[in-house]
């Protein structure tokens, strides 16, 4: 069962202050749209092709080495790590760490469900924009095919400062691929928003 979320409003917002868990340089002052292409072969090691829609990279995603349950690392498009995912093992099914750079054992956000049904999570996190700890929710539409980041409860009105949809390829189906297009308010930092991404890939497999 999916959020009674406006996941299809016409457009994302810019928050009141910008949103920063990692660092000030991927909050980009202009709305973006990233491909976030998954790599079913990869050579590189990384998951994800992460561009634009002009095909410039902005981010890389590898780990399929480890498997996800271990973690994922975030890049910049340099190769210096940013992040790293690691889904809780011990924990219920659904809940994911995010901790500074490679193998650094500080979390900048944690990722927890919010309803019985794994629809709506909660990402707590210190926002380096304002001092402050801050609160968002990702919340999935009843087929799964797309979702909605929001700053605050999503039920209650909150604004929605990222949309993540999927896209329905004949040839994405067929190699098993899934591609997703994220559309970032500006103000909103990127980095994050593609690990919210790829967190939501990972709970529609876990759902399938």
């Amino acid at each position: 069962m999916g959020a009674n979320v406006p996941i299809n409003s016409n457009y994302v917002v810019p928050p009141r202050n910008p949103i920063v868990a990692t660092e000030q340089r991927f909050a980009f002052q202009f709305p973006l749209s990233l491909l976030l292409q998954e790599r079913v072969y990869s050579w590189s090691g990384d998951d994800f092709n992460i561009t634009d829609l002009m095909g410039t990279p902005y981010f890389r995603c590898g780990g399929r080495v480890f498997s996800f349950r271990q973690k994922k690392v975030i890049s910049d498009v340099f190769g210096m790590p940013i992040y790293n995912i690691k889904h809780e093992l011990m924990s219920l099914r659904g809940r994911f760490k995010l901790y500074l750079g490679e193998d650094s054992s500080r979390v900048i956000a944690s990722v927890d469900p919010v309803d019985t049904f794994g629809s709506i999570h909660s990402i707590n996190f210190f926002n380096i924009a304002t001092g402050q700890n801050d609160y968002l929710e990702l919340a999935n539409d009843a087929l799964g095919s797309r979702c909605g980041v929001f700053h605050g409860s999503a039920k209650a009105g909150a604004p929605l400062i990222c949309r993540i949809n999927k896209q329905y390829d004949a040839k994405n189906f067929y190699f098993g691929k899934q591609n997703y297009v994220v559309e970032i308010a500006p103000g909103v930092d990127a980095a994050l928003m593609i690990g919210l991404g790829i967190i939501f890939d990972e709970l529609k497999n876990e759902s399938d």
